[in-house]
């Protein structure tokens, strides 16, 4: 998939950018969040439904 190593250069740059100081550490942080959320997605949802025996 061409998405997976997009999101790992995005995760780089961002973490450089924050180590420079010219991104906010709050926008890494969403940065690896929502990378996790997009690409963990369907592992996250049979998670909570598992857990409540659905």
């Amino acid at each position: 998939m061409i998405l997976t190593p997009i999101a790992a250069v995005a995760v780089m740059v961002s973490g450089a950018m924050a180590w420079f100081g010219r991104l906010s550490w709050w926008w890494m942080v969403a940065v690896v969040i929502g990378t996790v959320l997009v690409f963990g997605g369907p592992q996250i949802v049979s998670w909570i439904r598992g857990l409540f025996g659905v």
